[in-house]
C-alpha cells in the first residue's frame, strides 16, 4: 500500500497499544478503588478460634476404661458431639452465657462455625463479630461450655425424652456410647487472639485489580473485534 494510501484517521499499532494499556490502567485501578470502597462498606470483622479435644488417643482409653473400644464407636461419639454443638438448644445455652444482648442463638447460628479438624480429634469453635473481644469471648465460651454440657448431658437420664431437638437425640446417641468408651472433653486451645479478617485491603485490592483487568482484556478484544469488521466493511466499500 502506498502512502498516499493510508488511512491518516487510523491510529499507528504504537499508539493503539498505548490506548489499550491506558485503558487496562484506569480499568485496573477503577477495579481497586471500587473493591476497597466495598470491603470497607462492609464493616470490620473479626475471627476467633478455641479447639476441644472429644477423644483421647487409643492408649489413653485402653488406661482409663481398660476398653479401646472401636474406631467407629470413637467416631460416632465425635459426629454426635459435633451435631450437639450445632444444635439451637446449645447455641441458645452459649447465648445465655455471654453477657451481650446482641449474641442470641440466631446470631450464633450464623456467627459461630463448628467443624472437626484433622483426623477430628479436635472440634473448633470459630467465632466471627465485628471486634476481636467479642470474636474471643464468644470462641471462649462456646468451648468452656461444650465441655461442661456434654457432661451434663452425659449424666443425665436422657434414654426416655421425646424432644426432636437434634442435639438432645444426639446427647442420646453418645449417652448410649459412653457407657463403654467415657472419651473425655477438654480444651486443647482456647481463644487467645483474634485476627481481623474484614476489611483486608491486600485481598480487597488484589481482587479488584484481577477483576479490572479481566474487563480491560474483554473490553479491547470486543473493541478490536468491532474494529476489525469495520475495517473489512470500509475496505469492501471502496473496492466496489
Amino acid at each position: 500500500m502506498s502512502p498516499t494510501n493510508v488511512d491518516p484517521r487510523r491510529p499507528s499499532p504504537t499508539g493503539r497499544i498505548l490506548r489499550y494499556v491506558l485503558f487496562a490502567v484506569v480499568l485496573a485501578g477503577l477495579g481497586v478503588i471500587t473493591a476497597l470502597a466495598v470491603g470497607a462498606s462492609l464493616g470490620d470483622r473479626f475471627s476467633a478460634t478455641s479447639q476441644v479435644l472429644v477423644r483421647a488417643p487409643v492408649s489413653a482409653q485402653i488406661i482409663v476404661t481398660g476398653n479401646p473400644g472401636t474406631e467407629e464407636n470413637l467416631q460416632r461419639v465425635v459426629d454426635t458431639d459435633l451435631q450437639i454443638a450445632q444444635s439451637r438448644d446449645f447455641l441458645s445455652h452459649v447465648a445465655s452465657q455471654i453477657n451481650n444482648a446482641s449474641v442470641t442463638a440466631d446470631t450464633l447460628s450464623h456467627d459461630l462455625v463448628t467443624a472437626t479438624i484433622g483426623d477430628a480429634d479436635l472440634i473448633a469453635f470459630t467465632a466471627s463479630e465485628p471486634d476481636a473481644r467479642s470474636a474471643q469471648t464468644v470462641a471462649t465460651v462456646a468451648a468452656t461450655q461444650f465441655v461442661s454440657y456434654v457432661r451434663t448431658l452425659s449424666g443425665g437420664d436422657l434414654g426416655t425424652s421425646t424432644s426432636q431437638d437434634p442435639g438432645v437425640i444426639a446427647a442420646q446417641l453418645r449417652q448410649q456410647l459412653l457407657q463403654t468408651l467415657q472419651p473425655p472433653a477438654t480444651i486443647a486451645s482456647p481463644a487467645s487472639s483474634a485476627i481481623q479478617v474484614r476489611p483486608n485491603h491486600p485481598r480487597d485490592a488484589l481482587i479488584g485489580l484481577t477483576g479490572g483487568l479481566v474487563v480491560a482484556v474483554v473490553g479491547i478484544a470486543l473493541g478490536e473485534t468491532v474494529l476489525n469488521r469495520r475495517r473489512v466493511s470500509a475496505a469492501a466499500t471502496r473496492s466496489a
